[in-house]
């Protein structure tokens, strides 16, 4: 197992779909000899009625603040936030970008402009489009891009879990090698990370999203920044299939991958 591993993407039981505790997470954790992990409990801006998931990122951001003093010295914790679709009610995600000082924020896309998330969709029925859906949502990612408040890119080719990973329907993505191409494109520009979530290959699908087809492109447009997250729900998920990704990185060529302090990234050598 890699030395200095860190997880980048977890949720604690104060997002929707989270199970565990802070506290928990943070001592299985340590039994798994992590290094560190960050909590990235969920904010979705696919709505207006905000006052819940407010009340679940400021327990988050509590948590975390205690739990830092119970294990401070023990482990590397960080204090996140995975805002879902923050394009679409900007000023919604001002306002959680402001409840708290932030050392990381994923961006990401679940629900598109059409109000409809992957998660949702049954794919096998013959009226579902899988090119519209996937065409709609390659282009609120890049929207999403262009609004440019976030830190890493979460989960590139997100709907994939559900087109393939319960539907058994492959996805052949040199179609939207254009779309692709611009979203890696922006993120370069703009200094971001690309995140390689590793939830897809315990879950069905068997590879990361995105792909790591799609993380060598990324390197060749001149992509270095990496982040590495399990988008563990549960204490148990803390690092799950990270330590194999490390290692196709250097397979790859990539030396380092990162993770942030105060919204800076700090590289790391894969060790």
């Amino acid at each position: 197992m890699k030395v200095n591993l860190f997880d980048s993407h977890t949720h604690s039981n104060n997002s929707h779909d989270g199970n565990d505790s802070v506290e928990k997470m943070c001592e299985v954790a340590m039994k798994k000899h992590i290094m560190g992990f960050c909590i990235t409990d969920h904010f979705e801006c696919d709505h207006e009625q905000i006052e819940i998931p407010m009340l679940g990122i400021a327990n988050s951001i509590a948590s975390v603040a205690k739990a830092k003093k119970e294990f401070a010295g023990r482990i590397r914790l960080t204090q996140g936030v995975e805002i879902g679709q923050g394009h679409l009610y900007q000023e919604i995600s001002e306002k959680v970008m402001a409840l708290g000082n932030y050392d990381f924020v994923i961006g990401s896309v679940h629900t598109m402009s059409n109000g409809k998330d992957a998660i949702e969709i049954d794919f096998s029925d013959p009226n579902v489009s899988v090119d519209e859906m996937l065409t709609a949502y390659f282009e609120d990612v890049y929207a999403m891009t262009k609004w440019n408040k976030f830190d890493t890119l979460g989960h590139l080719t997100y709907p994939e879990r559900y087109i393939t990973g319960k539907y058994g329907i492959p996805v052949d993505y040199s179609k939207y090698s254009d779309h692709i191409d611009s979203i890696l494109n922006n993120i370069i520009d703009n200094g971001k990370s690309l995140e390689i979530n590793t939830q897809g290959v315990r879950r069905g699908l068997g590879k990361t999203a995105p792909e790591f087809d799609v993380v060598k492109r990324y390197r060749q447009l001149g992509g270095e920044l990496i982040t590495i997250g399990s988008d563990a729900h549960s204490a148990e998920e803390i690092g799950a299939d990270v330590d194999d990704t490390m290692n196709r990185l250097m397979e790859e060529g990539y030396r380092y991958f990162s993770f942030y302090r105060q919204r800076d990234p700090i590289m790391l050598r894969i060790l």
